[in-house]
C-alpha cells in the first residue's frame, strides 16, 4: 500500500471480527487488508462507536467489546 495515512471504515473492523454466519470472503479480505497496512492507520471516534454498536447488536459480551476496541486502539 502507499505510504501516508489510511482511514479505516467501520465495516473493515466489523468484517474482520469473526462471527457465526459470516461472509467468509469479506472476512478474509478485511483481515488481509488490516494485516497489509504499511501506512499510519486513522480511525474516528464515530468508527469506534459504530463498531461497538454493531457488536452490542450481535449480543457480544461487554468485556469482549472492550477488548476489541483496545486492540483497535493499540494497532
Amino acid at each position: 500500500m502507499n505510504e501516508g495515512k489510511v482511514f479505516i471504515d467501520t465495516n473493515v473492523f466489523v468484517y474482520a471480527k469473526p462471527k457465526p454466519a459470516q461472509d467468509e470472503a469479506k472476512h478474509q479480505a478485511a483481515v488481509r487488508f488490516l494485516q497489509e497496512i504499511d501506512s499510519e492507520a486513522v480511525i474516528s471516534v464515530q468508527v469506534v462507536n459504530e463498531f461497538s454498536s454493531v457488536l452490542l447488536k450481535h449480543k457480544v459480551e461487554d468485556e469482549a467489546i472492550h477488548s476489541a476496541v483496545r486492540n483497535i486502539a493499540q494497532d
